[in-house]
């Protein structure tokens, strides 16, 4: 079976209240929430677990190979999700997107992260018909509508024939059957097909996808799927500090039917326990912490192993342990009777120190360097989009302002001033723009646009079928339009090909040849040198511009890579960050085939090079994805271009633009994965010519 785990947030409520963990990890008696769902859990040796978890959660908490150690015998694979999703049914898609072809046909289900089944809800689910899909619910008397409902074709009464759901509702109480957070599917697949069926919906007014959307479409198909009861005593939610307070009173209670694991405590006593001494020197001057102490009273009591450990006079004695025990170890142990501070063992000869994972603590895994204040050495600079590198991006209420030099802002600007007013819905309102002679520092104030990159989307493998689509026919509407001065003469679209290339590599040689180093000292390897390639792109572009083989447009975007583009919550594609320049010309015209190649570029790798996610793209299951997008590309582009593009032509500019794009990028890993990329692409368009043995490195 296929378990999926979806942890999009970090649990907002609970930081609220000052919980300092993300919601999967914050405990339970000790033990974390998520290893609580999982403990109970009756798994089987072939089940895969797949954990979608934020960036943060598994970089701070390295959660993956900390459940593969807690749980040596359990299959885990995580989805490292880098954005905010829109609601559980786009963090499951990306999710389901990791799944091996070898499994898509295989049971499937997603259960909430702060939900927890006391009884075997997996084998309930497996004993089920295998075209079955399943939604496990209880009785909801609350009288208030919190979670999502089902509606059955007749009300329940034989346990051996679970009813048939008609209908389901998020927050709308259609009945009192109350969703768990536990969704069953027949297989990957079906579930798959419809994920991508609601994404390419708008969000709606909620702002989420919820998984009961994706239930509610296959019921209109006629998927047929079942309830399958939860006795209210058989699971538990900890969703918010409320719900988890009242599970923390129920396993307090000497009738709670619930096991927990016995677990060992480790305090320190000093300033944990008990006071640091009112007379200086004299421990039996102490205070009782009573908070605390009734902590490990009711711990102890409810049969967990208590240890307290202190450096009492380890300063004083230098580190020498029976010397500390002579002096204070009497006193110790009389404060703690005293106090009526239970413990199983005692501790002296903690080593002294400044900080300490307890009262003077910093967590290890909760970002160390700045809890004590510590300014470490800079790490790589990692290549978020090079071609904002110069810009400054401010916030204003519902405003940006976007500033940087006036010639790096110029182009961005003509764009906005010049843009045909039917094609404005696809930028964001200019509001003004301001300009600092002295400084020449320039402003641009825009509109701001909710959503989330395509190029965020696209390397976190949430583009389907319908949101590819959506971006080219938005920009096919800008290639169709008209300025609005469109007698002027046609400038030269050739301009920004083999000129800028030329120059960007003159002015990069000692970059260039620690490429060229780079791959020679990997001695099983034999790579073009990039003098060699470079002049060969050249050739080819010039022949180009000779034979005036480009694509007249009136007006071209200038750079429609996917993190040129916003994906709002209403499905709607916003460009940004247009050029209008041929050479030092501004002007909204170009070459059809310097838009299209930019999106090539995006849909061969360069996004996940840019994340620092370069080393997926040779993995199957990037590789897959790719596969599948760039045929849609393709067939579009000749459908609706009307077979005028040359496919050779096409992506020898994307070769230009993965080599123009190296000198700008500050991270040599990436330079180097980018350079990669670019040979591979030019030996598929050229192999005769690329496998010969001049500019090969040797």
């Amino acid at each position: 079976m296929n378990i999926l785990i979806p942890m999009g947030g970090l649990g907002q409520r609970f930081t609220r209240e000052n919980y300092r963990f993300p919601k999967p990890l914050i405990k339970i008696v000790g033990r974390p929430m998520l290893f609580w769902l999982i403990d109970y859990l009756d798994l089987k040796e072939d089940d895969i677990i797949y954990l979608g978890i934020t960036e943060a959660l598994e970089k701070q908490f390295a959660l993956t190979q900390t459940l593969r150690v807690e749980y040596p015998n359990q299959t885990f694979k995580s989805v490292v999700l880098d954005f905010d999703t829109r609601g559980a049914a786009e963090t499951l898609f990306i999710m389901l997107q990791s799944i091996d072809d070898d499994r898509v046909e295989r049971k499937t289900i997603s259960l909430d992260c702060d939900t927890i089944y006391f009884k075997p809800i997996l084998e309930r689910f497996r004993q089920l018909p295998a075209h079955l899909n399943a939604s496990f619910y209880f009785e909801d008397h609350g009288g208030k509508p919190i979670f999502s409902y089902l509606k059955f074709e007749h009300e329940p009464s034989d346990p051996e024939h679970p009813p048939v759901v008609t209908d389901v509702a998020e927050k709308i109480m259609i009945s009192t059957h109350a969703n768990t957070g536990a969704y069953a599917f027949s297989s990957t697949s079906i579930m798959k097909q419809y994920c991508i069926q609601l994404l390419d919906e708008a969000v709606g007014e909620s702002g989420e996808y919820y998984t009961t959307h994706i239930i509610k479409l296959m019921l209109t198909d006629k998927e047929p799927f079942v309830g399958l009861p939860v006795q209210a005593d058989d699971f538990v939610c900890v969703g918010t500090p409320d719900q988890l307070k009242t599970f923390l009173k129920r396993l307090k209670s000497k009738d709670t039917p619930v096991q927990v694991r016995k677990m060992r405590f480790c305090f320190d006593l000093d300033n944990t326990l008990v006071s640091y001494p009112t007379k200086y020197g004299d421990y039996s001057t102490v205070l009782p912490k009573s908070q605390n102490i009734r902590l490990v009273q009711e711990l102890h009591a409810a049969g967990h192993y208590i240890i307290i450990q202190t450096a009492r006079r380890m300063k004083t004695h230098k580190g020498n342990v029976g010397a500390v025990i002579a002096d204070i170890g009497r006193v110790t142990i009389e404060t703690l009777a005293n106090f009526n501070i239970p413990y199983d063992e005692l501790f002296f000869g903690k080593p002294y120190a400044d900080i300490y994972i307890d009262d003077a603590a910093v967590h290890a895994l909760i970002d160390t360097a700045k809890e004590i204040g510590w300014m470490p050495d800079d790490d790589q600079t990692n290549d978020v989009n090079p071609s904002a590198k110069s810009n400054t991006i401010q916030y204003l209420d519902n405003l940006i302002i976007k500033s940087s030099f006036m010639d790096d802002l110029k182009g961005e600007i003509f764009f906005y001033e010049n843009a045909p007013t039917s094609i404005k819905d696809l930028f964001p309102q200019l509001h003004r723009v301001e300009h600092n002679a002295e400084t020449n520092i320039g402003s641009i104030i825009l509109e701001k646009i909710e959503g989330i990159s395509f190029s965020q989307l696209f390397t976190n493998l949430c583009i389907t079928h319908g949101r590819i689509l959506k971006f080219l026919t938005s920009l096919k509407r800008i290639h169709l339009s008209l300025p609005a001065d469109s007698e002027k003469a046609k400038g030269n679209i050739y301009e920004n090909y083999s000129k800028v290339l030329s120059t960007r590599h003159e002015q990069s040689l000692d970059l260039y040849k620690g490429i060229d180093d780079h791959f020679q000292g990997q001695s099983a390897t034999t790579m073009m040198r990039s003098q060699e390639l470079i002049d060969n792109v050249v050739k080819y572009l010039n022949e180009y511009a000779a034979a005036k083989r480009g694509q007249y447009r009136s007006i071209i975007h200038g750079n429609p890579i996917f993190s040129s583009a916003v994906f709002t919550p209403e499905n709607r594609i916003v460009f940004l960050d247009m050029r209008s320049c041929l050479g030092a010309k501004l002007s909204l015209e170009g070459d059809l085939n310097y838009d299209l190649g930019k999106v090539y570029q995006s849909l061969i790798g360069y996004d996940f090079i840019l994340a620092d996610k370069g080393h997926l793209i040779s993995g199957e299951i990037i590789e897959t994805y790719l596969l599948e997008l760039i045929p849609i590309f393709e067939e579009f582009v000749d459908r609706e271009y009307s077979n005028t593009v040359n496919w050779t032509d096409l992506k020898m500019i994307t070769v230009h633009f993965l080599l123009n794009s190296i000198p700008s990028l500050k991270n040599f890993q990436h330079q180097t994965q980018l350079y990669q990329l670019a040979v591979d692409l030019y030996q598929k368009i050229m192999p005769t010519k690329s496998n010969d043995n001049t500019g090969v490195l040797i």
